[in-house]
């Protein structure tokens, strides 16, 4: 049996930053217009965040401090987070979708993940060929 190791998990749901504004939200019975109006932004930002079409940025994040008093540095992480568990998953599919056995399989997880976290530059890859190139690269 193989040893799974923390690194090697990758999480199936990713949440991105505008669901905890939205519980945010509604855990102090506040609606998106006055949190607009405190961070000085247009609604429809906000509601591009909340749905997940816009991704936070250092500039919201500190308004997003001022307004809520939860820090920048916070809702940073959720959004490297989230950027970081979706190139994950991107990862996840391609080499579950590939038909090669067991072992091969495990290989090629484990050569994807070494390229992904130790190249300077990762790159998302984008068919299973480039992925496979990629490991082969690497060995």
């Amino acid at each position: 049996m193989s040893r799974i190791y923390a690194n090697d998990i990758v999480l199936k749901d990713v949440f991105h930053p505008g669901e905890f504004i939205k519980d945010e939200l509604e855990a102090r019975e506040m609606k998106q217009q006055e949190l607009t109006e405190k961070m000085g932004i247009a609604k429809n930002v906000l509601s591009e965040i909340i749905h997940g079409k816009r991704n936070l940025t250092p500039t919201l994040a500190l308004k997003l401090e001022s307004a809520l008093g939860i820090s920048a540095e916070f809702w940073m992480k959720l959004q490297v987070n989230y950027d970081i568990n979706l190139i994950r998953n991107q990862y996840g599919v391609l080499i579950d979708k590939t038909k090669v056995s067991g072992t091969k399989k495990t290989k090629l997880t484990s050569a994807v993940y070494k390229v992904v976290h130790r190249s300077k530059k990762p790159s998302i890859v984008k068919t299973k060929r480039q992925a496979y190139r990629a490991a082969k690269k690497k060995k």
